[in-house]
């Protein structure tokens, strides 16, 4: 007689549990799972910075997160950060020229430009002429590993040699290794007035201007058009002038 009072209890508390399961599991189908991205940048001050405040990493983290994606920052070397975006083990990498989908097949172009880069050359002697690719044959130059706008026009030069960072790169000119250096100029001139660094100029003009991307692995290419969406809105409801409005200029 008790094992069959006992079992009806234990039915009649199922029962009652029954509705509240029930309401679990629905909202638990309903609410979305947060996303988490992981993205790759090798930018460099003020466009990224090691404490993610860079205007690169605010926009970035704030585009993402207008599309419910909370945002880590991976600080990589320019080579590694694209591979591991590339083969899947991150999500994405900021920020590049177009055309990288060329080299890298998994990774897709979010095709509303984060910014313009101004790709330019560094050199002691200030009175050195750069009117064009073509005249690197004349000088021993030296840039960043992975920068690919470079990689492909550099073979003209009387010798090349490659850094792994920022700090490599300027140590090659301050050290007379190279005659000039390509880099990018809002970067260069930021990284001289960090250092104090007073007698290495920006040659004009730019080699050349180009806008820059985020790019995604193929896996999030639904994401994109409402990414390109959001970042257009930004641009015209303020978010992207406040964002960029403390950058110092390149010359």
């Amino acid at each position: 007689m008790r094992v069959i009072t006992a079992c009806r209890a234990l039915s009649l508390l199922f029962f009652l549990l029954l509705p509240a399961v029930a309401v679990v599991a629905a909202v638990t189908a309903t609410e979305p799972v947060p996303l988490r991205f992981s993205i790759n940048t090798a930018d460099q001050p003020p466009y990224s910075t090691l404490d993610d405040s860079g205007y690169y990493d605010r926009l970035v983290t704030t585009l993402l997160a207008r599309n419910g994606v909370a945002v880590q920052i991976n600080h990589l070397p320019s080579a590694r950060s694209l591979a591991n975006a590339d083969l899947g083990l991150d999500d994405g990498e900021y920020s590049r020229i177009a055309g990288m989908s060329g080299q890298y097949p998994n990774l897709r172009m979010v095709g509303e430009s984060l910014s313009e880069y101004h790709f330019v050359a560094f050199a002691r002697n200030r009175t050195l002429k750069l009117d064009g690719w073509g005249d690197l044959r004349h000088y021993h130059v030296g840039y960043i590993r992975g920068w690919k706008i470079y990689q492909s026009r550099v073979g003209v030069a009387r010798s090349v040699l490659l850094a792994n960072s920022e700090e490599e790169l300027f140590e090659l000119l301050q050290r007379n290794r190279v005659d000039l250096i390509l880099y990018e100029g809002v970067r260069g001139v930021a990284y001289l007035r960090r250092m104090a660094v007073v007698d290495i100029h920006q040659l004009e003009p730019s080699l050349a201007v180009r806008p820059m991307y985020l790019y995604l692995h193929a896996r999030h290419k639904a994401l994109i058009p409402q990414l390109e969406r959001t970042l257009r809105a930004m641009k015209a409801d303020g978010t992207y002038q406040a964002i960029f409005s403390t950058a110092p200029k390149s010359q």
